[in-house]
């Protein structure tokens, strides 16, 4: 009887481990996720800033991309802080 219970308590931690590794990997892909986004809006905005745009379309173009980079940042950062204080 106490050789079962010490399983459980094994297959207890193992599961904690796990759910804690889970937990990290997601934090570590939301974390270079938002990284490359901030890569890409910083990338976007020197584009522009340094007048390589030719014309008006491209113009449009690239702040539409600007616009969709900063919502999906706003998007990722809500959720991550609707995650955590979910788990608290």
């Amino acid at each position: 009887m106490v050789r079962h219970s010490l399983h459980h308590g094994d297959a207890f931690r193992r599961g904690l481990i796990r759910l804690l590794y889970m937990g990290t990997a997601m934090l570590e892909f939301a974390e270079s996720l938002l990284k490359e986004i901030r890569k890409l809006q910083a990338d976007t905005e020197a584009f522009v800033l340094n007048g390589n745009i030719a014309d008006m379309e491209r113009y449009r173009f690239m702040m539409g991309r600007l616009e969709g980079l900063k919502m999906v940042d706003a998007i990722t950062r809500d959720l991550l802080a609707k995650r955590s204080d979910d788990d608290f």
